[in-house]
């Protein structure tokens, strides 16, 4: 049988939560508005976009005496300017507040 709720996939066989907490589940899932996934995954998005930039940008220092510096630092640069364009789009169109 497949769990129909996320609380069902870690839930023990034969306790069941009770209907209070179902309801203050959904209150809160309500409460925080129904773009909380958008937001959550742009940010993520973006913060794991700058976290790659800057892996690269030290791998430039890295590698600069082997002709692999300019590549490097092209990567970076152009995963620093992706995460700008989807923060500032984000921003833009009220996915995500001022970063």
């Amino acid at each position: 049988m497949q769990p129909s709720t996320h609380v069902e996939t870690v839930a023990t066989d034969g306790i069941d939560p009770p209907a209070a907490f179902d309801r203050l589940r959904s209150e809160l899932h309500a409460a925080a508005g129904c773009d909380r996934i958008t937001n959550s995954r742009t940010r993520d998005t973006v913060e794991q976009l700058r976290a790659r930039a800057d892996f690269f940008r030290d791998a430039l220092n890295v590698y600069a005496g082997t002709g692999l510096g300019y590549w490097y630092a092209e990567l970076s640069t152009r995963l620093s300017q992706f995460a700008d364009e989807i923060e500032a789009d984000a921003s833009a169109n009220g996915i995500i507040g001022g970063a």
